[in-house]
């Protein structure tokens, strides 16, 4: 598994990325399904927006995490398989653990103040495989470049042109469905939030046996 992912990087280093790349490859990101998907529109159709849009903003802080460790490892040339190979057999075990505990909360409508759904949120990024490999493959080698130039000050922009609109995105998937959710019966809710839960575990497989 992943075991081609420092050719690819060899190859990326020599390919120049604009700041518009970045800003697509955001937006690509924010209409991307995945479990903070799955998660974010499970709090909002149980809670609210004012749950449910905390889950895109823990994305904030997870990238504010694995961009300066992506590109640290990089530039010093180090290798990243066996970080990403643990990420991926961890990630996978969390995104079970918490689809069956989605699955088992899934019929309980009432906010429950004791519940983050923030850290819930960051925990699931920070232990998913694909914003690593998006950072060590796509993203960080060309901001090794631009540090290497001597363009630190376009760095920051970059980040911020990617994180931007993969964020505002889901953020405003999260205002449609709680529009959506003075519409839908509390069995409907109850329905789509059991969906939601098989969707967080059949990521959580799909992510520890590289299917």
């Amino acid at each position: 598994m992943l075991r081609h992912i420092d050719d690819i990087l060899f190859c990326r280093e020599n390919q120049a990325m604009t700041i518009l790349d970045f800003f697509l490859l955001g937006i690509i990101a924010g209409l991307s399904p995945g479990p903070i998907t799955a998660l974010m529109l499970g709090e909002t159709l149980k809670n609210g927006y004012k749950r449910g849009i905390q889950v895109p903003l823990a994305i904030i802080l997870s990238n504010l995490t694995i961009a300066p460790l992506a590109i640290s490892i990089l530039y010093l040339g180090s290798s990243i398989s066996s970080l990403i190979n643990l990420v991926t057999y961890i990630g996978g075990i969390v995104l079970i653990y918490m689809g069956l505990q989605e699955w088992k909360a899934a019929g309980n409508l009432e906010l429950k103040q004791a519940r983050n759904p923030f850290l819930k949120a960051l925990l699931i990024d920070l232990l998913n495989v694909h914003p690593y490999i998006f950072w060590f493959t796509i993203l960080g080698p060309h901001v090794v470049l631009l540090l290497k130039s001597g363009s630190i000050s376009q760095t920051f922009s970059y980040w911020a042109l990617f994180v931007g609109p993969l964020v505002g995105l889901k953020i405003i998937f999260v205002l449609i469905a709680d529009k959506l959710r003075p519409f839908l019966r509390p069995k409907n809710i109850h329905l789509i939030n059991k969906i939601l839960a098989v969707a967080l575990i059949a990521f959580g497989i799909k992510v520890f046996f590289g299917v």
